[in-house]
């Protein structure tokens, strides 16, 4: 079982204190990536279905980023070793490591609008 947190809430707390007064710079980083995950997702999903390991390498790398971003470790987690499986050619590890990514994605939305 992952004990990785799903979002590591110092993160968070980070990005509450880079934001100003009056600054909701916190909502808008995660408001961000509640609307772009989605479609960084779906462009993991498409590299793994063509098996273009370079583009899964490319895909997993920049979700992983923007998992990072707002605190979502285990996400991250995840998308590191399916990147890392690409950047070797290994497509089926690739495609293993990313089973649980749509889950994962999910339970990352549902911690941060909590």
């Amino acid at each position: 079982m992952d004990t990785t947190p799903i979002i590591d809430r110092s993160v968070l707390d980070e990005l509450r204190t880079l934001g100003g007064p009056g600054d909701d710079l916190l909502g808008e980083v995660i408001g961000v990536f509640l609307a772009e995950g989605p479609g960084q997702v779906r462009r993991v999903n498409e590299a793994l279905a063509s098996r273009d390991a370079p583009a899964i390498q490319r895909a997993a790398h920049q979700l992983k980023g923007s998992a990072l971003g707002v605190g979502a470790r285990r996400l991250a987690a995840l998308l590191a070793a399916v990147e890392l499986a690409a950047r070797a050619g290994d497509v089926e590890r690739a495609a293993s490591g990313a089973a649980g990514l749509d889950q994962a994605f999910d339970a990352t939305v549902v911690a941060l609008r909590d």
